[in-house]
Formats: C-alpha cells, structure tokens, sequence
C-alpha cells in the first residue's frame, strides 16, 4: 500500500548536543515540541521510536492500516535541520497518524471499503496539508469499519481494531484506529471526523481527548471522498482535532482552523475565547444520561463523582435534563431523515429511485443496525424526496435554536458520550447489554450521540474516571456554537480539576486467534 526503504541515517550530532530520545508513553506534543525545540531530541529519532512502538504492539491492536515511511523518514530529516535552525512552527517534528477517511497524497482512502483499496489519493485533504505546513510529519493512517459507519471498528479491508485498554473490546467508531494509536502511544495527535459519535465514543472508550467542532468549523475537503461521487454530507458531519491532553488538543485545534477557499461553509473566523474563568466563575450543567435511556451504573458513577469534584472545586453545578427542554426523539429521527437522505445521493441512481430506494433503505439500514429509531429516521431519508429532506432542515433549524435557549446561563452542559463504557467485540446491530437491560443496538449506541449532531455545537470529550473493570469513561461537554475556543480553555479548567486519569496503554501481546 506503501513504499518502504531502508532508515536513512541521521546526521550526527554537534558537540554541544545532547541527544536522549524520550520514550513516547510518557510524552505529549507540547513536551516533545518543547524538546525538539531545545535539541534534546531529534525529529528523525522521534520518528524511529513511534514507528519502532507500532512494530512491537501494532500486533495487538490493529490501529495502523497504511504506512508512508519513506516520506516520513525524508520530512524527519528535513525537520532536524530546520530544528537546528532555531525554526518554530507549531508542529515541527511532530510524528502523526490520521485517519484512513483523509486524503494522504500517495496512499490509499479506503474508508474501511474493498472497492476503494485503489483510491490512491493524489493530493492531501486540507487539514493535513496544514499539518504538513505547521511541521508534523504524517507517517501512517489509521482504522475505521466499513464505510467509516460503525461504533466498532471492523472492515473487510484490515483486522479488527482493539481496544490498547482491554484487547476484548473495541476502540469505538468510526475514529477507532486514531482513538487506539493515541492510547497506546503510536502518535500524540490525531484527525478524526464525526456524524454520529465517531470521535465522541472512541475518545470516551479509549481513555483520550478530542472535540467535535461546531459544524463548518474546519474545512472537510478531502476528507470522505468518494471517486465519481460529490461530497454528500453537507450537514451533520464534522472533522476534528484528537490527542491525549487538552492543551495538546488546542495546538492542534489552532493550526486547523482558518477558511479554506474550496469550501464555502468554513468561516474565517470562530468567536474568540471569553478567556480562563476561575473554577468559582465557572456554571456547569450536567445529566447522567439523556431521554428514557439510563445509563450504566458505572457511568452514573462517575459522572456523581465528577460532579462532586468539581463541586469541591468551586464549580456551581446545576443538573440539568435535555429533555425537559428538547423532544430528543424528533431530533434523532431529524439526525436520521438527513443523513440517510445525503449519503443516498452517492449510490446510483437506480437505487435512488422510488419506490425501490424505499426498500433498498430499510432493507439496508433495519438489516445492518436491527430494527431502532435510528435505522427508521435514516432508511425514511434514503427514500425520501427533496421536500422531505428540507422539511427535516427546517426542523433541525428549530431543534438548534432550542438548544442555544438550553445553554443559557451556563459555561457549558456535561453529559455522557455513551451510556456503557466499551463494547465487548461483537456482531453489528446485535443486542447491547447494559446493565441487566438488553437494548436494541443502534437505539443504546446512538442515543446519547446522533440528537446532539443536530445541534451544531461544539462538543468536548474529556476523559473523567474508569469502571469498575478499569475501563476509560469520558463525559462530552457542550457549549454555544462557534465557542470553540472557549470551550477547549472550560476544558482545560475541568481537566486540572480532574486530573488526567490516563497514560499511554500498554497493550498485552498480540493475540493468536487472527484478529
């Protein structure tokens, strides 16, 4: 899929270097940006180290589907000298994985399909042409399940991908493989994309940091492409920034954003953050679940002691149920009649065609996610006419003013991403146990995830406790669109409250059952 190359060799060092190259279990990107910056470690060593930690665990986990080391190794060295140099781009020297849904120029965008393992990309998405532009290096893409549309992460293209924190369950999906490369220490930054949950779950299973941006924020060209097919998520859909810290994710929030000139929605610039609010400032509401859908215990667990936590802090919380104020049914079938009406118009037309494309939806969608309010709102949208798909976003426009009128008064509202914590491997669309409950897979999966992707607002996933099991469980905090900013400076606050309750995993041995 890649070219590879014997390791060139770097040059050596001046002798007033000390060269001493960290472990990258212990280091995130400022660290090993303040370390490439004061020439204790070199761009190209760094490289070696990440690559050589893929080589000795990728075997469990299944997090790396492409490799580019021949560019990289040349980018690395090109790195040292600029690093000599005294150069300070944000990113410089910085090793990189991104997710199999962006454009790499020279690799493969598969999206977890067969039929695309030919799709060689002959230019970068956007967003990682402004990584290469900040200084990282980009050596290899990560997993995603088939067609990027999963909450595990299974494709026929690559081994399943494993969860470093337990190899018995998944990294989440579909922004799996970048979620499990940041935990179990393959990079230290991350692009991921979401439409519903895809960077929410796996930064809540996996024990890391990531933001689902307001919608439009960041440019998604490139990214999802499909040969011979328009780019058909105009709504819901997002790409954003993953890493194993908030700060971490800031950097590299600040050097993806910026209007990009091939994509119309993308806004010059985002509202400027309301600056840092000691904890005492700081009104937060919060739910342990969302609608008729309890969570686990363990999540309501947590999430109690979070509250608590924060309380002691000095952070007024204030409970708050959106469904007090806000129809979260209509606003999942809304989620649904829109994204099944916008992913119809890749398929061919034939299967568009009423009443065929009627069938072939629910055949479909019943089919993969089992019989839910989740597969009935997207197989009504693979059928549906253009009055129905705007009438969906006429409703949508009204479910966003409700919620802005929701976050009146607060700094930001914190829910659970999901109501379990990982899921045990199984098959697509089977039974979700939660608790002593069965719940039918998509509805539990999807519930606490798909009627906020109707909000348009920011969304943060902050890492907050485990379960009993050990298992990460992480919370998603949300606040006023185009906040974004000052949203990553609440999360920030939240996180030294917090504490980080997470390092990078190391993953058991690799697995003899051929997963």
């Amino acid at each position: 899929m890649c070219p590879t190359e014997s390791r060139p060799a770097a040059p050596p060092p001046r002798g007033d270097e000390v060269i001493a190259t960290p472990s990258p279990r212990d280091t995130d990107a400022l660290a090993l940006r303040d370390a490439i910056r004061a020439r204790r470690v070199r761009p190209s060593e760094l490289l070696e180290s990440m690559i050589a930690r893929a080589d000795r665990l990728d075997g469990a986990v299944h997090a790396i589907v492409a490799r580019d080391l021949v560019r990289a190794r040349r980018d690395a060295l090109i790195a040292d000298e600029r690093a000599a140099r005294g150069e300070s781009l944000p990113l410089l020297g910085l090793p990189m994985t991104v997710k199999d849904n962006f454009d790499v120029a020279g690799l493969s965008t598969t999206m977890g399909l067969p039929n695309l393992r030919k799709n060689i990309a002959s230019t970068d998405a956007t967003l990682v042409r402004r990584l290469r532009e900040a200084g990282a290096i980009v050596w290899a893409k990560t997993s995603v399940p088939m067609a990027s549309y999963d909450w595990q992460c299974t494709s026929p293209v690559t081994k399943r991908c494993n969860n470093p924190h337990s190899l018995a369950h998944g990294p989440g999906g579909s922004s799996g493989g970048p979620a499990a490369s940041l935990a179990a220490g393959f990079t230290s930054l991350e692009l991921g994309s979401d439409v519903a949950g895809s960077i929410r779950v796996p930064a809540h299973v996996c024990g890391v940091v990531a933001l689902r941006p307001s919608e439009g924020a960041l440019s998604m060209v490139g990214h999802g492409r499909i040969p011979g097919a328009p780019p058909t998520l105009r709504s819901l859909a997002v790409v954003g920034p993953m890493a194993r810290s908030v700060a971490d994710l800031r950097l590299l929030f600040s050097v993806l954003v910026g209007a990009d000139p091939l994509e119309l929605r993308v806004p010059a610039a985002l509202a400027p953050s309301l600056g840092k609010k000691a904890p005492q400032a700081i009104t937060l509401g919060y739910a342990d679940g969302m609608g008729a859908l309890v969570a686990s215990e363990d999540i309501v667990r947590v999430i109690g002691e979070t509250v608590a936590t924060l309380r002691a802090a000095g952070v007024r919380c204030e409970e708050k149920r959106i469904e007090s104020a806000i129809d979260l049914d209509a606003a999942f079938y809304t989620w649904g009649v829109i994204q099944g009406f916008e992913t119809s118009v890749a398929v061919p037309w034939l299967a568009r065609a009423r009443p065929l494309s009627w069938f072939l939806g629910r055949a479909f969608y019943y089919g993969q996610f089992g019989r839910s309010v989740f597969a009935r709102g997207l197989s009504a949208g693979f059928g549906a006419s253009s009055r129905t798909y705007f009438e969906a976003l006429a409703r949508r426009d009204q479910l966003v003013a409700q919620f802005d009128a929701f976050l009146d008064g607060l700094d930001g509202w914190l829910a659970p991403v999901w109501p379990i914590t990982a899921l045990p491997h199984q098959k697509t669309g089977s039974a979700v146990q939660i608790d002593d409950r069965r719940v039918p897979y998509a509805d539990a999966l999807g519930a606490y995830t798909c009627p906020t992707a109707t909000f348009g607002a920011p969304a943060l996933a902050l890492p907050i406790g485990r379960s009993r099991e050990g298992l990460p469980i992480g919370a998603q905090i949300f606040a006023r669109r185009w906040h974004d900013a000052s949203l990553l400076e609440l999360g920030q606050t939240l996180e030294s409250i917090l504490g980080r309750p997470f390092d990078i995993v190391e993953p058991s041995a690799p697995r003899s059952d051929g997963h």
